[in-house]
């Protein structure tokens, strides 16, 4: 995922994947006991504290789910 636009708003980002994005995809988290992190942050060159281009870099462990019809979701 990328949050973008001033590092102070990045709580609107967050609340976005947990409560839209990752069960409007039919995904799970993993668990952080399961994979060693709750999600990681990349900040680079792309960075900038309050500025609207400004982006980070959120990596969150994910696992796909079997759905009806032994279908599968791959979610990149």
């Amino acid at each position: 995922f990328t949050h973008m636009g001033s590092f102070w708003r990045m709580k609107e980002t967050y609340y976005q994947i947990y409560k839209n994005v990752i069960p409007g995809y039919s995904i799970k988290k993993l668990p952080a006991s399961e994979c060693g992190i709750e999600h990681l942050e990349w900040y680079d060159n792309h960075f900038h504290w309050s500025k609207p281009g400004s982006k980070i870099f959120i990596y969150i462990p994910m696992k796909k789910v079997a759905l009806p019809g032994n279908s599968w979701v791959n979610f990149l």
